[in-house]
């Protein structure tokens, strides 16, 4: 029995819990094989779907570029068609599992009139990775997420049969918007999953460390930053399953699914920030520096996080 959106997103969530970089890498694969799933065409499900269930591949969401990430419709990468195939040049930024990537989902500009609408002047492709003219940038130094391989990816002069595009020519803006609605309460997860690993390790941690002669966890000032921390940790959690529930029932509107991402990420945000102010200083103290500790890495995955709800 496949799992619906509500299973998907409680795995998301535990997964990110024990560590976000994983979860994100993982996700990425669910990114790019989302626009195929919902666009593509028969053949190509069976050219590039079919072997991610019988092989351990890796695939990449190339949308993101320097000047480009949320605002898709400013992306400068861009194709031309030519016979039966499609040429494609540009370069993405911060593309997740870029490194490893059998095959890329890429959105190109195929129409190069600036006036023409957003809707109609983007395709969608799926690029097999050995494709000649594709270079990997090196695998950037993430502040958080450590083990999610971020990198640059450069398209020069990328020949792609017709066949690979994904949805109908010109409509690839389409394609990226349906599969960013799909993916939303599982970036939301990611960043719920995170934020409740924090309450519990400042809970932990406020029954292990004393001061004036007693645990922390019985200074009433710190009990009200635990308490905050529960109630919006769960709120979070709730509005994230409501939405992919919500979302599996075809009843999901695309402006409450960004409502949760946007509370789960702001969560995420003050919360974290809170543990990791409450802990440094103890960090400091104790010997190793703070960019060895995991607290220095979920207050930095905060960061990764909402780009890759803008992305």
């Amino acid at each position: 029995m496949p799992m619906d959106m509500v299973c998907n997103t409680i795995v998301s969530e535990e997964i990110a819990y024990g560590c976000s970089g994983i979860g994100t890498a993982i996700m990425a694969n669910d990114l790019a094989e989302t626009p195929l799933i919902l666009c593509g065409n028969d053949d190509v499900k069976k050219r590039f779907l079919t072997r991610m269930t019988e092989e351990p591949l890796v695939a990449s969401y190339a949308v993101t570029e320097s000047i480009a990430g949320s605002d898709v419709a400013g992306i400068k990468t861009k194709c031309e068609k030519k016979g039966d195939e499609y040429v494609i040049n540009g370069s993405k930024m911060w593309i997740t599992n870029a490194g490893y990537a059998n095959w890329f989902f890429v959105l190109a500009r195929s129409d190069p009139d600036p006036k023409t609408p957003p809707g109609k002047a983007f395709t969608a492709f799926a690029v097999e990775g050995d494709t000649p003219g594709i270079t990997r940038g090196k695998k950037e130094i993430n502040l958080g997420q450590r083990c999610s391989d971020t990198r640059g990816v450069t398209f020069e002069d990328v020949r792609v049969p017709a066949a690979n595009v994904i949805g109908a020519p010109g409509e690839g803006f389409k394609v990226a918007m349906k599969t960013f609605d799909k993916t939303r309460p599982l970036v939301a997860a990611l960043a719920t999953g995170l934020a409740a690993r924090c309450l519990d390790e400042a809970a932990k941690y406020a029954l292990e460390r004393k001061t004036f002669g007693t645990h922390i966890a019985n200074h009433q000032a710190i009990q009200f930053i635990l308490a905050d921390m529960a109630v919006n940790v769960e709120l979070a959690r709730l509005m994230t399953y409501r939405s992919a529930h919500e979302y599996s029932s075809n009843q999901w509107k695309v402006t409450e699914h960004e409502s949760v991402v946007v509370d789960s990420l702001d969560t995420l945000h003050f919360r974290c920030f809170i543990v990791f102010r409450w802990k440094v200083y103890v960090v400091l103290d104790s010997g190793p520096s703070v960019n060895e500790t995991p607290k220095k890495q979920w207050f930095a995955v905060e960061v990764e996080s909402r780009r890759d709800a803008l992305e």
